[in-house]
């Protein structure tokens, strides 16, 4: 409680003028504690509060973008930026979230494929069951033959699976 009202006092002469000089002289040594042990020398807290009132100051910003992925495939995942704003530092990181072809927003590095058919990035990989091409989300082709499990195609060899599709062979298949 003592040490609390010498704050104040010191405080309050820091910020009245006829006690100004006074105010930033440092205080008297305290005494020793039982034990032989001594404190160390305590700063006069009006220089202390003063100095914490104008000491240079960090500061940080967090910020998030959204873009989708450029043509070149490049996607920054995380920037940091530090500047001096007067006496103070700032530093400003900016962590990238990524749209997806498919409309999907996904941190960068969770984005795992280029598209074989339009070029574009997503975050799920799926690949064409004839030639193999990865596809993203809107250029999958779900087809479901009459005779066994669904497969994911692209837009090509679903045309073709479909030219090739002998419904009168299937047919006679089933009778016999």
């Amino acid at each position: 409680m003592e040490l609390i009202k010498r704050i104040i006092e010191a405080v309050k002469a820091l910020f009245t003028p006829r006690r100004r000089a006074a105010a930033l002289q440092p205080m008297p040594p305290q005494q020793r504690q039982a034990g032989g042990q001594q404190r160390a020398r305590p700063v006069n807290p009006a220089m202390h509060a003063y100095q914490n009132i104008f000491a240079p100051r960090h500061a940080d910003e967090r910020q998030v973008a959204y873009r989708p992925v450029p043509p070149s495939g490049v996607v920054m995942q995380h920037t940091e930026e530090w500047f001096r704003e007067g006496n103070s530092m700032r530093s400003r990181i900016q962590r990238t979230l990524v749209v997806t072809v498919s409309g999907a927003v996904v941190p960068a590095d969770q984005v795992r494929l280029k598209c074989g058919i339009c070029g574009g990035f997503d975050n799920i990989v799926q690949h064409c069951a004839r030639c193999g091409r990865g596809l993203c989300k809107m250029c999958v082709r779900r087809f479901r033959p009459p005779d066994g499990p669904e497969i994911i195609l692209c837009e090509r060899d679903l045309r073709a699976t479909i030219d090739e599709l002998n419904v009168w062979q299937l047919r006679q298949r089933r009778n016999l």
